[in-house]
């Protein structure tokens, strides 16, 4: 599904959706070399708000919080 548009259309079905239940804030945990996904969420207004290294996953990664006010 990569490069098809799939990753925009559940972002943003999964924003609509918070907005429609009235939401006012939503929060993210990704990775720092999840590329595609950040930037999507760059797109989308995320801002990264907090960043910490983790060597649970088996490797040492960067997990990234991103952060969005949502306008009513």
């Amino acid at each position: 599904m990569r490069g098809l548009g799939a990753g925009q259309r559940l972002l943003d079905k999964a924003l609509g959706f918070c907005r429609e239940k009235g939401y006012t804030h939503v929060f993210l945990w990704t990775v720092s070399i999840q590329e595609a996904a950040r930037h999507l969420y760059k797109k989308a207004g995320f801002k990264i708000i907090e960043t910490r290294k983790n060597s649970d996953w088996g490797v040492p990664v960067l997990e990234e919080r991103w952060d969005i006010d949502l306008q009513q």
